[in-house]
């Protein structure tokens, strides 16, 4: 039994880990995504007091490390049911039970969906809620943002780096933001504001073509329905006066042309807009508010009418022991200054509500008590008991599941020049798509005679000076490759007439340098096509992983596998060459019960936090079972491969060739997808 059991890893998780921690409590934290909550996608944090600026997925990275050094273990792991009723609180999740006697409650809130015609059909095809994954698939096109509140501003202000133009849709008749970011705002001369204005339905052709809106004061709820239209150029209109910006577009005014619209004042405006060009695809961001994650605790704690867990004002609860922490709660200002403020407060009361529950219960106290020992379930929570550890400057283990691989960050610069590391994301925001988030190409020219000397020649020792690998990133692998304890192999097999070789031979020549048991080996596409066959190459060029006796282990990479993506190209190799992350007995038992041959593509951006957990679950399961494949495509180097499936949001997930599936999946998630794949085959 534990102390105290916290229930979410967001700012507010966090933040009551570490005073919690300090406190000497015995701390648990149950997270099933990866430790930072919303932040982790938050391209630039300027407002934290005493942090000038600091990337989302960094702060999370470092508040979480805070926590461990306290001694708070975090188990990966979903929630599935909770009994608060007795003195002793129960907390029932994916890999197993567990007990403690106080909880905190941190579940945060996720984004809310707008409800227009159109955005679920194309969520991932040009409908998008995070502008740090996805910004760079949309360069040089037009963009809208749905909303007027600080996170839909400061996105709108990120995706100017890529956007030809942002035009920010708001339905009251001002932004809700401070002052500050609101004069940003309406100094860029690439956004366009349109107040009182509400997006009513979007559409194409498999990539968004087209969106219709309405403006005026009475824009409100309504279905779309037939809209009339007159060609029209609005661009540069006043922003304050509802005029038609953002490109080429067609716009009539009053509701009698507006069909069946929505329930709009006659006076309202319908207007629309298309893309200028048949080839190009636009973008809409929705930043529309949140839903409070709360339903699994409807039963257990008092939810108010929008679903938030109210509290007073020490956080707690309606249930003696239970305390609610960050977004979770109803609140005036909803910002990460306030939810590390409700973690510390949470932590506290708790603390004291767990001293006296000792009391009452005769439990001994910390300094009596030998050091608690969780169940085998638990065993992959944190520090030394995951194959993969924090402890050991690695990674954490588990993504939704017990056991489950998570491409925790290696570094906040992982493959990017240490000049870099103060830029959010890791690299500089001028950079163009070519360096993606990577490193630049200049530097990679090295090994451009080497790449092609031989058809199949081992490599084993460093190349000149690094460039992916800085002293840095270097000193944080050396723990995780000293541990391998089988040899495996990287062979790269290139297309001489891709410019892409020569990064991509510079980068594995530096891996190699750092790990001894790992050897490289090139192949020239066309020189050996046996080979090439056996190893399963379909997309030019390709890391294929082997085992020590250079047979395929069913995973690729296409691309330089650097920026958040060095986390799944490390992880896989750990888990190839042992001793690997451990994996639920259940889960392994049905990823081998797969029987045909599957094949599973992850199309990623290297600037995209999400995407690497979902690589590295993919590429567990092909670990465990020879019929699943796991390949890696970056899609701003494969333009074949984003226009072939639209894709326009990461992470994409193409399953056989046939089927399309865009956003985060954990394991269990992933191997759901294999089996609908095998038993509709």
């Amino acid at each position: 039994m534990h102390d105290l059991i916290i229930i979410g890893a967001g700012s507010a998780g966090l933040s009551a880990a570490i005073y919690a921690g300090r406190a000497k409590l015995d701390t648990l934290v149950i997270e099933r995504d990866r430790a930072g909550g919303q932040i982790r996608i938050t391209d630039s944090i300027n407002n934290y007091p005493g942090v000038p600026n600091i990337s989302g997925e960094k702060l999370g990275q470092t508040m979480r490390e805070q926590a461990e050094a306290f001694g708070a273990r975090f188990l990966s792991a979903a929630v599935e049911s909770v009994d608060f009723s007795g003195a002793i609180k129960r907390v029932e999740t994916t890999a197993g039970s567990f007990e403690a006697l106080a909880v905190i409650v941190a579940t945060g809130a996720t984004p809310r969906s707008v409800g227009f015609k159109g955005e679920a059909e194309y969520r991932g095809r040009g409908v998008a809620v995070c502008a740090t994954c996805d910004g760079e698939l949309f360069s040089g096109m037009d963009l809208f943002v749905i909303g007027g509140g600080l996170a839909a501003a400061e996105e709108a202000l990120f995706l100017t780096r890529y956007a030809r133009k942002v035009t920010m849709i708001v339905r009251k008749s001002k932004l809700s933001v401070p002052r500050r970011v609101a004069e940003s705002v309406l100094a860029h001369p690439r956004i366009e504001l349109r107040f009182n204005t509400e997006i009513v339905e979007a559409g194409g052709d498999g990539l968004l073509r087209y969106a219709v809106f309405r403006s005026g004061g009475g824009a409100g709820a309504g279905d779309a329905g037939d809209v009339g239209a007159r060609t029209s150029d609005g661009a540069g209109a006043d922003a304050s006066a509802g005029g038609s910006g953002a490109g080429a577009e067609a716009s009539t005014t009053g509701a009698a042309d507006g069909g069946g619209a929505g329930a709009g004042d006659a006076g309202d405006e319908i207007w629309r807009y298309e893309v200028p060009d048949d080839d190009q695809s636009f973008g809409i961001f929705v930043f529309a508010g949140y839903i409070p994650q709360s339903a699994q605790f409807a039963e257990a704690l008092q939810l108010d009418d929008n679903g938030y867990i109210p509290t007073d004002e020490s956080m707690r609860t309606n249930v003696d022991g239970v305390y609610a922490a960050g977004d979770i709660r109803p609140k005036e200002l909803r910002q990460l200054v306030t939810a590390v403020a409700d973690g510390a407060i949470a932590a506290t009361n708790a603390e004291h509500y767990i001293e006296e529950a000792r009391t009452r219960l005769g439990l001994p106290s910390p300094d009596d008590r030998s050091a608690v020992e969780t169940d085998g379930a638990s065993a992959a929570v944190t520090g030394a008991n995951a194959a993969a550890t924090k402890a050991d400057g690695v990674f954490a283990a588990g993504a939704g599941v017990a056991g489950a691989p998570a491409a925790n960050e290696v570094a906040a610069t992982a493959g990017c020049p240490a000049e870099a590391a103060a830029e959010a994301e890791g690299c500089p925001a001028e950079a163009t798509a070519p360096e993606a988030a990577g490193c630049p190409a200049e530097a990679t020219t090295a090994a451009a005679e080497q790449n092609g000397a031989s058809s199949s020649t081992t490599e084993s020792a460093a190349n000149g000076a690094a460039t992916f690998f800085d002293a840095a990133l270097s000193a944080e692998l050396a723990p995780i490759v000293q541990r391998f304890e089988r040899p495996v192999g990287i062979c790269a097999v290139l297309d001489e007439s891709q410019p892409l070789d020569a990064e991509i031979g510079v980068f594995v020549r530096e891996f190699a340098a750092l790990a001894p048991k790992v050897a490289v080996t090139f192949l020239q596409s066309g020189a050996e096509p046996a080979r090439e066959q056996e190893l399963g190459v379909t997309l030019l060029p390709a890391l294929v992983l082997t085992d020590g006796d250079g047979q395929s282990l069913g995973v690729q990479f296409h691309g330089v596998p650097s920026g958040h993506e060095i986390n799944s190209f490390v992880l896989a190799l750990y888990n190839a060459a042992g001793p690997g992350q451990p994996l639920d007995e259940a889960l392994v038992r049905r990823a081998r019960a797969l029987e045909q041959p599957l094949n599973i593509k992850i199309g990623v951006t290297l600037a995209c936090s999400l995407c690497p957990d979902v690589v590295a679950g993919a590429q567990q399961l092909a670990l465990v079972n020879p019929q699943v494949s796991a390949e890696m495509i970056d899609v701003t180097r494969f333009g074949g491969f984003k226009a072939r499936w639209g894709v326009m949001s990461v992470p994409a997930v193409v399953i056989n060739d046939e089927r399309i599936v865009f956003g985060k999946r954990d394991l269990n998630e992933l191997l759901g997808l294999l089996e609908d794949a095998q038993t509709a085959a």
